[in-house]
C-alpha cells in the first residue's frame, strides 16, 4: 500500500495515525438493487502534516482499495457467524481478466483531523469514485455486521503528488519504504438488515411560492411560502427541524439571475447532536399540503442584492435521513420532552426536489 505525503521535516515527530471509522447508509440492503446501499469507510488522520493515499494504482501492494477488501473488512452473518463475502473484483483485478488497461493511481488527500473516505456502494451505476459492494451473497430478513480489524500502512514521504505519480509512471511501482509504518485504528462496527423488493420511501412534493419585489430597506419584505405535500399511504413523521430552517432560511438560496452565483442568505450548517425536541419533528399526512408562510428582510445576510436587480429564489434538493411511518406521538418514545433519532425507522432517506424557481426584483 503506497502512502504518499509532502516531506516530513526531519526533526523529531509524533508518529502519525489514522482512525477508521464505519458507516452504512440506509441501514437496510434492498437486494433488488432498486435504492443504493453504500458501506463508507471513513479514514481520519491525526498529524502534523496532510498525506495523500493512492486509492488505487497499478500495483495491488499500494492500492488501499484492495486492502481494504483483502481481510481487513469483514461480513458476518449475526445468525450463524459466517463470514460473508461482499466486496467486488478490485479494478486493477478486473482489468486484468478483461486485458485492459488498469486505471492509474487515484490519489485521495487525507487532511489533517477531518475525515476523507472511501464508498462501497451496490448502485448498478456506481460513481467515477465508487468501489463494487456485492449483495450477491446476502440473504433477505437477515441481520449482518461489518468490521474492521487494525491494520499497519507503509508509506512515502513525497514533495508533491506529481512526483510520486511520476515515479510510478516511470518504474511501474514505488521504491521501498524508509518509514515507519502508519497505524490504523478502527473505532467501530455497523450493522444492517436485507430485504428484497424493499418499499420505497415516501415521495414529497415541495413547491415554493414568492411575491416579486424585496426592499432593500424593508418594506415590504419578501414574502414567500414553502409548501410540502406527501403522496405516501399512511401519515409519517420526519425528523425536519422546520423550526431552525424557517428563522435560518437555511434551506433556500437566492441566486443572482444574470451570474447564476448564489449571493444569499449566508450558508449555515444546523448542527445535529442525535437529540431532538417534540417540535423539531413534522408528520405529514397523506396529500394534505402542510403550508409554511415565511419571509426574508436585510437580517438574512442580503447585504449584496443591489437594488434594480433580479434575483432567482430556490428550494434547493434536501433530504430528510430520520423519519418514520406514524404521528409524532407514535414515533417518539416518550410522548414529550427531548427523544433520539433512535426513534426513526430511518430505512430509506426522502429526498425532497422543489422544481419551482421565483424570480424577483431588489428595490430601494
Amino acid at each position: 500500500m503506497g502512502l504518499i505525503s509532502t516531506r516530513l521535516p526531519s526533526m523529531a515527530t509524533s508518529q502519525p495515525t489514522i482512525d477508521v471509522r464505519l458507516r452504512v447508509d440506509p441501514r437496510t440492503c434492498d437486494l433488488s438493487r432498486q435504492t443504493r446501499f453504500s458501506l463508507v469507510v471513513l479514514l481520519t488522520l491525526h498529524n502534523e502534516r496532510s498525506v495523500t493515499v493512492a486509492k488505487n494504482a497499478n500495483d495491488l501492494d499500494i492500492s488501499l482499495d484492495y486492502l481494504l477488501q483483502s481481510g481487513i473488512i469483514e461480513c458476518i452473518d449475526k445468525v450463524s457467524g459466517e463470514r460473508i463475502p461482499i466486496f467486488n473484483k478490485s479494478r486493477d483485478e478486473d482489468s486484468e481478466s478483461k486485458g485492459t488497461e488498469p486505471k492509474k493511481p487515484s490519489p485521495i488527500v487525507l487532511n489533517n483531523n477531518r475525515a476523507d473516505y472511501v464508498t462501497f456502494t451496490s448502485a448498478t451505476k456506481p460513481r467515477e469514485y465508487e468501489l463494487g459492494f456485492d449483495t450477491s451473497h446476502l440473504r433477505p430478513h437477515r441481520e449482518y455486521t461489518i468490521r474492521c480489524s487494525p491494520w499497519d500502512l507503509n508509506w512515502r514521504s513525497y514533495t508533491s503528488v506529481k512526483e510520486c505519480l511520476d515515479y510510478l509512471n516511470a518504474h511501474g511501482d514505488l521504491p521501498p519504504t524508509q518509514s515507519p509504518p502508519l497505524h490504523c485504528s478502527p473505532s467501530n462496527s455497523v450493522s444492517f438488515s436485507c430485504q428484497d423488493n424493499t418499499p420505497k420511501p415516501p415521495q414529497v412534493d415541495v413547491s415554493l411560492a414568492a411575491s416579486t419585489t424585496l426592499s432593500l430597506s424593508g418594506n415590504p419584505q419578501l414574502n414567500f411560502s414553502t409548501t410540502f405535500t406527501s403522496h405516501a399511504s399512511q401519515p409519517f413523521t420526519a425528523l425536519a427541524q422546520r423550526g431552525d430552517a424557517i428563522r435560518m432560511n437555511s434551506d433556500i438560496e437566492i441566486i443572482d439571475a444574470k451570474t447564476q452565483n448564489r449571493v444569499a442568505p449566508d450558508q449555515i450548517d444546523i448542527y445535529d447532536d442525535g437529540l431532538y425536541e417534540r417540535e423539531d419533528s413534522l408528520c405529514l399526512h397523506p396529500e394534505i399540503p402542510h403550508v409554511e408562510k415565511r419571509s426574508l428582510s436585510m437580517k438574512h445576510g442580503l447585504e449584496q442584492l443591489q437594488p434594480g436587480s433580479e434575483y432567482i429564489l430556490r428550494f434547493p434538493n434536501n433530504e430528510w435521513t430520520w423519519w418514520s411511518f406514524g404521528s409524532v406521538d407514535d414515533v417518539m418514545r416518550l410522548g414529550k420532552g427531548r427523544g433520539s433519532t433512535e426513534d426513526f425507522s430511518d430505512e430509506f432517506t426522502i429526498h425532497l426536489v422543489c422544481h419551482d424557481e421565483v424570480k424577483f426584483r431588489a428595490v430601494e
